[in-house]
């Protein structure tokens, strides 16, 4: 997570174009599993998904509206905040 949050940082200063993470995906939906090893959603293909399997660059990645990448990455802030 460490990775992702570097890149974020690094297109909030518009130093590198947005990449197609999950935490950027319309179809992404952060902690919807709480509690388990796998707490990711993607609804691309319907199927929970871990840390290890999260993505930096996703070929069926869709951009989300803003409102949605901010409060996914407020997710991340929460769930992640030392990383």
């Amino acid at each position: 997570m460490t990775l992702v949050k570097m890149i974020r940082h690094l297109q909030e200063k518009n130093a590198v174009p947005v990449q197609r993470m999950c935490v950027t995906c319309r179809y992404f939906d952060p902690f919807v599993h709480r509690g388990k090893g796998r707490p990711y959603h993607c609804h691309f293909v319907d199927a929970s998904f871990d840390r290890q399997e999260f993505r930096v660059d996703c070929r069926d990645h869709e951009q989300a509206d803003p409102a949605f990448r901010a409060a996914a990455w407020e997710a991340f802030q929460t769930a992640y905040p030392t990383l």
